[in-house]
C-alpha cells in the first residue's frame, strides 16, 4: 500500500450515479423533471468509465487524485444546484397554471356579465323610447336600478380580470426566468462533461 492510499477516498460510483439521476425520497415522480435530469446520466457514466480503479488511484500522483476529487465534487455540486433549479421551475409552472386558470375564470365571468349588460341596456333603451313617446306607465327607476347593478358587477369583474392578468404575467415571468436558469445550468454541466 502506498503512502497516498489514505488520501484517496473510495467513491461509490453507483451511488453517485443514483444520486444524480434519481429523485430523493421527498421528490414527487414527475416525468418532465425526470426527462430534464437525463443529461446528468452521461456525465456520471463518463466519470464511471474515466475514473481510475482503486489500484490505479493509489499509483497516481497526489495532484491527479485531488483534481479527480475536485471534478467529482464539482459535478455533485452542479447536480444538486440543477435539482434545486428544476424544482423551482416546476413550482413556478404550477403557479403559472393556477394563474392561467384564474385568468380564464375571470374571462368566463366577463363573458357572462357582458350578456347581462347587453340585456339590461336593451331593456333600458326600450323603456326610454316608450317614455319619450309619452307613455309614463313604465317603472324606469327599476330598469335604471337593474342596469346600474349589472354595471357595478361588470366593474368588479374587470378589476378582478386586471388582477388575474397581472398575476398571470408575473407567474409567466418567474417561470421563464427559472427555465432560463435551468437551461444555463444544464449547458454548464454539459460543458463540463465535454471539457
Amino acid at each position: 500500500m502506498s503512502a497516498h492510499a489514505n488520501l484517496s477516498p473510495v467513491i461509490d460510483e453507483d451511488a453517485l450515479l443514483r444520486e444524480m439521476t434519481m429523485p430523493s425520497a421527498n421528490d414527487e415522480a414527475v416525468a418532465p423533471v425526470e426527462e430534464e435530469r437525463a443529461p446528468l446520466a452521461p456525465v456520471a457514466e463518463r466519470l464511471r468509465v474515466d475514473a481510475p480503479t482503486h489500484a490505479e488511484a493509489e499509483s497516481l500522483p497526489i495532484r491527479s487524485q485531488h483534481s479527480d476529487l475536485a471534478a467529482i465534487h464539482d459535478l455533485e455540486r452542479q447536480a444538486r444546484e440543477w435539482r434545486v433549479v428544476a424544482r423551482v421551475a416546476e413550482h413556478h409552472l404550477k403557479q403559472l397554471v393556477a394563474a392561467q386558470d384564474a385568468r380564464d375564470g375571470a374571462y368566463r365571468s366577463l363573458a357572462e356579465i357582458a350578456a347581462d349588460v347587453e340585456r339590461t341596456a336593451e331593456q333600458l333603451s326600450e323603456a326610454l323610447n316608450v317614455y319619450n313617446k309619452g307613455d309614463l306607465s313604465h317603472d324606469l327607476d327599476g330598469v335604471f336600478e337593474e342596469s346600474g347593478h349589472v354595471l357595478a358587477g361588470l366593474e368588479k369583474i374587470v378589476g378582478e380580470l386586471s388582477v388575474a392578468n397581472a398575476l398571470c404575467r408575473s407567474a409567466w415571468q418567474a417561470h421563464a426566468r427559472s427555465l432560463r436558469d435551468e437551461q444555463n445550468l444544464r449547458a454548464t454541466i454539459q460543458g463540463s462533461q465535454h471539457g
